[in-house]
């Protein structure tokens, strides 16, 4: 909604009613990018002890549980949602206080992007552009 500028009604185009259930269409996904059930897995995080209270006062996903709370505070939870790009920024978001410890591939994916960033700020910069 943030990026309409403008509207343009055209009347003539008749109004179909569609039975479209939209907390069923979303319920396996973050954001907007909805994929079939085959980019649907079972994520297992970890949570340092900083964030932990905050993403269990406030759930990543409605399919949230908690595997573990450890003793130094932080927490392992399960989230069961869609493999996306959406997904991938949220956990992103965390930063260092996050580790996905499966699926496999998505950790290997979020540590790719996390070196390639680290890399950016391994040289000085002389001069601002």
């Amino acid at each position: 909604m943030d990026r309409i500028s403008s509207i343009q009604w055209n009347l003539d185009v008749p109004y179909e009613k569609v039975d479209f259930d939209g907390d069923k269409f979303y319920e396996n996904t973050i954001g907007v990018t909805v994929l079939n059930d085959h980019h649907l897995r079972e994520i297992h995080l970890k949570l340092d002890r900083h964030n932990a209270p905050y993403v269990l006062t406030k759930p990543l996903h409605h399919s949230q549980q908690v595997i573990e709370n450890l003793e130094d505070g932080g927490v392992i939870i399960s989230v069961k949602v869609h493999l996306n790009f959406e997904f991938d920024r949220l956990l992103l978001g965390f930063g260092d206080s996050i580790e996905v410890l499966k699926p496999e591939p998505l950790r290997n994916r979020l540590k790719k992007i996390l070196n390639n960033a680290a890399g950016k700020y391994e040289k000085n910069i002389t001069e601002c552009p």
